[in-house]
């Protein structure tokens, strides 16, 4: 089958399957019929052995009657028909490869097409996209455009009307402003200004008037709260003195109880005072907690005295138990020394394999080492000593059995590698020499020259070992044979012969003929006609020492002839040697030696497999008598008992001294202890006199109980001093403001009665020059805030006209510029709408858009730039049709990503396939830039897909 160049369509890849098929079934069919052939002849040739072998059951079998009976029976298989059933056996298993790769191609280009459909479909809506885009936002454009024109149409016919109105109402503030200047400069103007003059003192005096009244009032109310508060402040000071009183009253008598005087009230600042009685008390509490702990270090004293008398007591009572508990542990030592050595005695007297030479002196070394423990155990000494000696000897005899142990197993594993191999029909050939390398022979092609050749049929058996032994001695026997002909040296390196120069005479030839076993790959490629040559360039010498043309001496020396007698010669190199049959040449040869030697080998491994149950015995019965020896030396008696026995002896004695120096100890602790609970009762005795304080715990608590209450009090007394204090200072100050609230009442009174008289003339004033003049002024008045009023309505309809000339014109401004910037968006957007519709254009012609939509009407374009309208109805169409094909970013960078593994996979299946090209960039509708691979090599008509979009 052919490479595969490209993708081959899925119709061509069945037909190539179906034809593999029919090859398949046609090979399957030869072979049936060489195997039913096959069967009919092993039929025939086991006929013809039965009848071979039925007259020799009965006798020893004659192998080469056996032989050529077989031969006659059943001839050779001609080799061209071996030959075509091997082409047609391979031949089989090549077309069957070829029909599994043409499946999975055709599997792989089936998925790829599947992929590469969904590929198509999302970059067809992709790129169909951006027309649409461009063509929505030219109309919009062209929409923005035409609003611009008539909002610029409407702004100058605003800014034309705004300026009419500006112009008549500056003619019409000009009128206003004159009539207002020949109003002002009238005679009745005066009038009217000595008439608003009296209005206005008239309602100054009134204000005033008004407000003097409204003071004499606010000052009498102050004046009624200043009673109030002085009311309330002499209430307060009654309260506090009373408080203060009673506070001074139960100070005095909680003074009798602590023995201390009521503090000072006057002669110093409050702070001080207070301060003068916290320290008095501070100062009594410190002498009451004084003669507290003077107390509680008496009474700590007393005990003290009392525990250190019972202390003396009690370490009196130890030394006496000392003295017993010494003697008992003297008695445990001498009964510990007399057990230990019967002990010693009874163990070391019945050992077996412990045996200590001078055992009596031992004990008597025991006995004596049992009173003092001085040195180590004289019994163990002795029997480590003797356990090192025979554990040393038992580990040598042990080691030497070990080790032929081991080399009896490692001679029993190889036997039985042997044997086994032998057993699986595996041939033994002549022992490698050292001096090849190891792994040689498996790195070339050949076979050794024993495998390729076999007697003839006229040779004899002491021949056929003469030669055998001539060979094997000569180094020729196992001599390697490469394709070409050439025996190379055990070593894979010396060329022992070259076949080209034959000698004269009588060959090996004559003697030996090939015999290649074909199943063996590496004599199978040197075959018969090599081992023909390479027999015809050895002599073969007779049993007088020569050949007809090459014998010992001649041609130099250097010729090469073996003889059936054993001898041989290799240029300068000449021997002999014999052995009793041939082993190596012949497949009957090999297969006899093969017996011979499963025999032997058997032999060999019953002998070896009793010697190894003789020497595990023997190691099992060392092991025992090692383990009675480490059992024996681990039951030789301790000396835990004695010594345990000595320490509490050396216990006991420690013990009876600390027992004496505690006692004394203890009676230097009560004789100061003592002492110390003596001058302790005389300091508190003193001390608590000149302190006028009770001697006794009771007495001190009802003391210190008074001084808290005197901190209570003493809490209570200054805040009630204070308020004393604030009370006769709140008492003062009310009265100074009382006296000036009354004062504040009487100078607001007289000053209401000043103003009342001065808003009684303003107000006759104002009256009578009303009755006169008013009616001129009231007119005059009237026609001024007329006048007024119209010149403020002109001056903001003159500002209103203005802001909407002013609106108007920057109206008009900002819709030329408007109309200039759209109508370059408008050309541009052409631009783009055209490049975009071109882009379209030009991803149709790749055949994308036709492997997505097969259906979709294209533009006909007669070979130029297709229409706005048509191919944006194209573009619509594609987005309809397509519009639940998901071609987000995601979306896309996913199916590329498969795209390029989906192709590696039809690559793999179809190895012929064409690379890929480069990556390309695409620019979608929103101006993103994302990547893909072009996927060209697979597809006839599929140019490069998505060519990047220009910035624009």
């Amino acid at each position: 089958m052919p490479k595969l160049g490209g993708l081959a369509p899925r119709q061509g890849l069945a037909d190539q399957a179906e034809h593999l098929q029919q090859q398949i079934n046609e090979l399957e069919e030869q072979r049936r019929k060489i195997a039913q052939t096959v069967r009919s002849k092993c039929r025939v040739l086991g006929a013809t052995v039965a009848k071979a072998v039925q007259p020799q059951l009965s006798k020893r079998p004659n192998e080469a009657a056996l032989s050529r009976a077989l031969t006659e029976a059943l001839p050779p298989m001609d080799q061209a028909v071996v030959a075509d059933a091997a082409e047609a056996f391979r031949s089989l298993d090549e077309e069957k490869d070829e029909l599994r790769a043409a499946r999975e191609a055709e599997q792989a280009s089936s998925g790829f097409l599947d992929h590469y459909r969904r590929y198509a479909r999302i970059a067809s809506r992709r790129r169909a996209r951006l027309p649409r885009t461009e063509h929505a936002r030219y109309e919009n454009l062209q929409r923005e455009l035409l609003k611009a024109q008539g909002d610029r149409q409407q702004a100058q016919e605003d800014r034309k009307k705004a300026g009419e109105r500006v112009a008549a109402l500056d003619e019409r503030a000009a009128r206003l402003s004159a009539q207002d200047a020949t109003l002002r400069t009238g005679p009745e103007m005066r009038d009217a200004r000595a008439l608003d003059q009296a209005a206005a003192d008239a309602s100054r005096t009134a204000g005033e008037l008004a407000r003097a009244e409204a003071d004499r009032r606010t000052a009498a109310e102050t004046h009624t709260r200043a009673l109030g508060r002085l009311a309330t402040a002499g209430n307060r000071l009654t309260a506090a003195q009373e408080t203060l009183e009673t506070v001074q009253d139960r100070l005095a008598e909680n003074g009798a109880a602590v023995r201390l005087d009521t503090p000072r009230t006057h002669g110093a600042p409050e702070a001080a005072l207070r301060r003068e009685a916290d320290e008095t008390t501070a100062r009594r509490r410190r002498a009451v907690e004084h003669v507290e702990e003077l107390i509680t270090r008496a009474e700590r004293t007393g005990e003290a005295c009392r525990a250190a008398q019972l202390r003396a007591d009690e370490a009196e009572e130890e030394v006496v138990h000392s003295r017993e508990r010494l003697a008992e542990a003297e008695e445990s030592v001498a009964e510990a020394g007399r057990a230990l050595v019967n002990a010693a005695r009874e163990h070391l007297s019945g050992c077996v394999e412990l045996r200590i030479p001078g055992l009596p002196g031992v004990l008597d070394a025991v006995q004596n080492w049992a009173t003092t423990l001085h040195g180590p155990h004289p019994a163990r000494m002795a029997a480590a000593e003797a356990h090192r000696t025979l554990a040393s000897h038992l580990a040598d005899r042990a080691a030497d059995l070990a080790h032929r142990e081991a080399g009896t197993a490692q001679r029993q594993r190889l036997t039985a590698e042997e044997l086994t191999t032998l057993e699986a029909g595996g041939q033994r050939g002549p022992s490698a020499p050292y001096t090849r390398t190891p792994d040689v022979r498996e790195r070339a092609l050949g076979a050794p020259l024993w495998r390729l050749v076999d007697f003839r049929s006229h040779v004899t058996e002491s021949e056929r070992a003469g030669l055998e032994a001539a060979l094997e001695a000569s180094g020729l026997l196992d001599a390697w044979v490469r394709p070409d002909g050439s025996a190379v040296a055990a070593d894979g390196d010396d060329v022992l012969l070259d076949p080209l120069n034959q000698p004269g005479g009588e060959l090996l030839g004559s003697v030996l003929c090939p015999a290649v076993d074909h199943a063996d790959a590496g004599a199978a490629a040197v075959g018969e006609p090599t081992v023909e040559r390479l027999l015809a360039a050895i002599g073969l010498a007779g049993k007088d020492g020569g050949t007809t043309e090459a014998v010992p001496g001649g041609s130099g020396g250097n010729d090469t002839w073996v003889s059936t007698d054993g001898r041989f010669r290799v240029g300068a190199l000449t021997g002999s040697w014999t052995k009793d049959s041939a082993q190596y040449v012949g497949e009957g040869a090999r297969e006899q030696a093969r017996r011979s030697r499963m025999r032997e080998l058997r032999i060999t491994l019953a002998a070896l497999e009793a010697e190894r149950e003789q020497l595990a015995e023997e190691l099992r019965a060392f092991g025992r008598r090692r383990g009675v020896l480490e059992a024996e030396l681990a039951a030789v008696p301790g000396d835990d008992d004695l010594r345990h026995a000595h320490a509490r002896v050396t216990a006991a004695a420690d013990a009876i001294h600390r027992a004496r120096v505690r006692h004394g100890e203890r009676d230097a602790d009560l004789t100061r202890a003592t002492a110390d609970a003596e001058r302790a009762a005389a300091e508190l005795t003193g001390t608590a006199a000149d302190m006028n304080l009770p001697a006794r715990m009771t007495g001190l608590g009802s003391v210190r109980q008074a001084l808290a209450d005197r901190t209570a009090l003493l809490a209570a007394f200054w805040p009630a001093l204070r308020e004393r204090a604030e009370a006769e200072h709140a008492v003062t100050g009310e009265q100074a403001e009382t006296d000036r609230a009354e004062l504040r009442v009487s100078e607001l009174a007289e000053r209401t009665t000043e103003a009342v008289r001065l808003a009684a003339a303003a107000d006759e004033q104002l009256t009578t020059l009303r009755s006169t003049v008013g009616a001129a002024v009231a007119e005059l008045q009237r026609r001024l805030e007329e006048t007024a009023a119209a010149v403020r309505d002109c001056v903001r309809e003159q500002r209103r006209a203005q802001d909407d000339f002013g609106d108007a014109d920057r109206r008009a401004s900002h819709a030329e510029g408007r109309i200039e910037r759209l109508a370059e968006d408008v050309t541009e957007a052409t631009a783009a709408r055209e490049r975009a519709i071109a882009a379209l254009q030009r991803f149709v012609s790749t055949g994308l858009l036709a492997a997505a939509l097969p259906d979709a009407v294209v533009p006909d374009g007669d070979g130029g730039a297709w229409a706005a309208t048509p191919a944006v109805n194209l573009a619509r169409a594609i987005e309809s049709q397509l519009s639940s094909t998901d071609d987000s970013d995601a979306a896309w960078e996913r199916v590329q990503k498969r795209l390029s593994e989906e192709f590696g996979r039809l690559q793999e299946r179809c190895p012929g396939m064409a690379t890929p090209p480069q990556p390309v960039r695409v620019r979608t509708a929103c101006g993103s830039t994302s990547s893909t691979r072009a996927v060209n090599g697979p597809f006839p008509n599929s140019p490069k897909l998505l060519p990047p979009r220009s910035p624009n």
